[in-house]
């Protein structure tokens, strides 16, 4: 579904733009609002229920989170310094893709703003991936 990638890929780029002295968790955030808060988050709340009410559409809104594994790879690795083909870069990925379908979730179904992604993150501590 485009817009479902377009707003991985604004996430994606955003991440990526971020200052490297700025750490990973609050990067993310930022990347979560750009993509899926300010101007989009009503389109966002509207969206996502849409995407879970029949089946073939749950499976589009959860091949969307296969996709962003793809699609935040090499911005996951490179914010944490390290190499794309590294298990340690698939396991952040992973949990942020998680994170992320959760905090989503989150924004469609309560007043959550896209910052509840940051309580998420604050117990996953993906950074810890990069002295590992």
């Amino acid at each position: 579904m485009p817009v479902l990638r377009h707003g991985l890929e604004v996430l994606a780029e955003v991440l990526a733009a971020h200052p490297p002295d700025e750490s990973f968790d609050e990067a993310l955030v930022a990347a979560f609002h750009a993509s899926a808060g300010g101007p989009v988050l009503d389109r966002t709340r509207k969206l996502v229920p849409i995407l879970q009410a029949s089946p073939a559409m749950r499976a589009v809104l959860s091949q969307s989170f296969d996709d962003a594994e793809a699609i935040l790879r090499r911005p996951v690795a490179e914010r944490l310094g390290l190499g794309v083909s590294d298990i340690r870069t698939t396991v952040a990925v992973v949990l942020v893709t998680g994170l992320l379908r959760r905090a989503t979730l989150d924004l469609a179904e309560s007043d959550s703003t896209p910052d509840c992604l940051r309580d998420y993150l604050a117990v996953a501590d993906i950074g810890a991936l990069m002295s590992s």
